[in-house]
């Protein structure tokens, strides 16, 4: 909560943002759970100063062949000029190194 005034959540799930929701209500007004594909997402470009994943490159690396490259090209595109994109991951670093290349 350090000087952040707003956070945008994405999960492809709408059963876990339902879950998300009632859970920060009242605890987290300044959070805004969106349902979307992250590969595709329907966010206005630049408008955000940080993009941060934990385990989604992992998680897409597992299916379709080009949804890494995917979803960090929409990373970016969210990002104003100057931002800041954070992907955490347990995978070993020559496996991720491949997924941010492409």
């Amino acid at each position: 909560d350090a000087g952040v005034a707003e956070v945008t959540a994405v999960d492809f799930s709408a059963v876990v943002v339902a879950a998300m929701v009632a859970r920060t209500r009242g605890t987290r007004p300044n959070i805004r759970w969106l349902v979307a594909d992250a590969t595709k997402l329907e966010l206005a470009a630049g408008s955000f100063d940080l993009v941060f994943e934990v385990g989604l490159l992992d998680t897409v690396a597992l299916g379709r062949e080009a949804a890494p490259g995917l979803v960090v090209a929409q990373a970016h595109k969210a990002l104003r000029h100057n931002g800041t994109f954070v992907s955490v991951s347990t995978q070993p670093p020559p496996f991720r190194l491949r997924l941010l290349l492409e």
